[in-house]
């Protein structure tokens, strides 16, 4: 069942930001554990920020 409050449109509204930014920050929801702590740690390769992640698969066996 959709909940009217819970879509990108209303989220967005309510947080002030586009739907287009509310889509790639619930990207970030889906990144492998693994590459998280090494977000979190500073070992993620040289030129690999939150950009790039965003940008990863949905599927973490492809990350």
């Amino acid at each position: 069942m959709r909940h009217p409050h819970r879509t990108l449109a209303a989220i967005s509204i309510r947080e002030g930001k586009t739907e287009r930014s509310i889509r790639m920050t619930l990207s970030l929801a889906f990144v492998a554990p693994p590459i998280v702590e090494a977000a979190i740690e500073g070992r993620l390769p040289r030129g690999f920020g939150v950009k790039r992640l965003m940008d990863l698969p949905m599927v973490r066996s492809e990350q």
